[in-house]
């Protein structure tokens, strides 16, 4: 098997670069090298264990009671950003999560693995019981496949006196995006519609005396079609976008012109109706080069969501400023996000809207660190509410669209 190959020397010199024991969730204490070599070896020499592993086509690793990798099969070998460094490794930390590479201590002891259901499957299966998870990873230095949504399961078992767990991740972005189609469809675009057809019909049964629809039939069809084609365009620019098909176009921008329209756009929305959307006083007119469609696209994500989030007859507020060499536009909503949420936030399928959602900030991010060269973030706490910050470069180089996620 090929995790035969892979030396004890890159276990050890893996376990001694981690003095720090530092962890917000669990343990991050790591086997000596000589134990986990001792425990791949068990593992790898069992008569069935391997061969069965290799002829399933799901991914599957055995992990000691460390967290840490002893057996890889082969398709996990395939997802794996370094195939000949998982040994003695975390799964996140073998798949390049986005959170274990930021962390010292690397998978399960950063505060979002607290939300994270491969960290809270493993964790069950350690205290003996078999867990079904669903887990969402944002990986670096994987574009265009920087998002994976998995479906997890750990088992515990026992072997030769050893605690182990198998986990096996199953890709479900497939189910994902179908779940997001038929809500998309099925929902929100058959919604809209039916006003649209309703909205017909009642033209068509008006007296034929009278000159002209009446203005609010007229100004519905407009919204709700506009609606529809937006929904249509904001789900194909996002499956370009992750497929790396997305191309730029920059044109000279202003800043404040991009809100104002946007927020005359909104103007005409229910949501808009029971809250108030206003201009920050500090909004200034920079001069930007950017792509509009995909900066609107943006930016109307942000305030169509804290739109959302804000309970009625509340305030939204959006704004921008110069920021050194760039541009930062804000959105902010009085209401404060729940830590749970706060962690999953950019996930891809994560969403507190139900099934079939959670495009949105997955989106907004995607389209602006891969193709408008900037960066989304965001800040929630109690007494300020919740902003989110789109900082961008005052002038996009045409080549943004073909940097890495």
């Amino acid at each position: 098997h090929p995790t035969a190959l892979f030396g004890v020397g890159i276990l050890e010199r893996d376990d001694m670069t981690r003095h720090d024991h530092t962890t917000e969730f669990l343990p991050a204490e790591r086997a000596p090298a000589p134990a986990l070599a001792e425990q791949r070896h068990a593992v790898s020499r069992s008569p069935m264990l391997p061969l069965l592993l290799d002829a399933v086509a799901e991914a599957v690793v055995i992990l000691n009671d460390r967290r840490q990798i002893v057996y890889a099969n082969r398709a996990f070998l395939e997802l794996a950003s370094d195939p000949g460094r998982v040994i003695g490794q975390r799964p996140g930390d073998a798949l390049s999560c986005l959170r274990a590479v930021e962390s010292l201590n690397g998978c399960g002891t950063t505060r979002f693995c607290r939300a994270c259901g491969a960290s809270r499957a493993i964790a069950g299966a350690l205290n003996g019981h078999r867990r079904v998870e669903e887990c969402r990873i944002i990986r670096i230095n994987s574009a265009p496949e920087a998002a994976l949504d998995l479906r997890v399961v750990a088992t515990p078992f026992t072997h030769k006196g050893h605690e182990y767990v198998i986990f096996a991740l199953t890709d479900i972005a497939d189910e994902k995006r179908r779940d997001v189609l038929e809500r998309l469809f099925l929902h929100d675009v058959g919604n809209t519609a039916s006003i649209i057809h309703g909205a017909a019909d009642m033209i068509a049964d008006l007296e034929p005396r009278e000159p002209e629809p009446v203005p609010h039939l007229v100004t519905l069809l407009n919204t709700a079609s506009r609606r529809l084609l937006d929904e249509i365009a904001s789900q194909r620019e996002l499956a370009h976008a992750e497929s790396g098909e997305l191309s730029t176009h920059v044109e000279p921008l202003d800043t404040r012109t991009i809100l104002m329209e946007l927020m005359r756009m909104f103007k005409a929305e229910g949501l808009k109706r029971e809250r108030k959307l206003v201009l920050a006083a500090e909004t200034v007119s920079v001069a930007m080069s950017s792509d509009p469609t995909l900066l609107a696209r943006v930016l109307a994500n942000m305030i169509k969501n804290a739109l959302e989030a804000a309970p009625p007859e509340h305030t939204v507020t959006v704004g921008c400023r110069r920021l050194g060499e760039g541009v930062q536009f804000t959105v902010h909503n009085p209401g404060v996000m729940p830590e749970a949420v706060q962690l999953q936030v950019f996930q891809r399928s994560f969403s507190t809207k139900g099934p079939g959602r959670g495009l949105g900030t997955y989106g907004m991010r995607l389209i602006t660190e891969r193709y408008l060269g900037g960066t989304v973030d965001f800040l929630s706490r109690p007494g300020a509410g919740t902003t989110f910050y789109a900082t961008y470069p005052l002038h996009l180089e045409t080549t943004a669209g073909d940097q890495p996620a």
